[in-house]
């Protein structure tokens, strides 16, 4: 979470306009991190994938593309253009 906000945090010092940034994030470090920072937080309902539940496999799937299409719509006027990460598990900061 925090290398993100970094990333945010260098885009809005570094913009001669400043981007409107959104972070698309879950209900977990981010829901305090984010705003405390200065960030719009859109938060999505995810879950782990289940390797032994198929029924909480499916579950988790729907969340999934329901989250996909939660990100599409944080930013209508063009796609989602989400800064280069890692592969941890941090959530995703948007700009305009």
């Amino acid at each position: 979470m925090v290398p993100a906000l970094a990333i945010a945090d260098a885009l809005r010092a570094e913009a001669p306009v400043p981007p409107r940034i959104v972070f698309i994030g879950g209900e977990r470090a981010e829901r305090d991190l984010v705003p405390a920072a200065g960030f719009e937080l859109r938060t999505v309902t995810v879950e782990g994938l289940s390797r032994s539940n198929p029924l909480k496999a499916a579950r988790a799937a729907v969340k999934a593309a329901g989250a996909v299409r939660a990100a599409r719509a944080a930013s209508p006027s063009q796609p989602p253009r989400p800064v280069p990460r890692s592969l941890s598990p941090v959530p995703h900061p948007l700009f305009d």
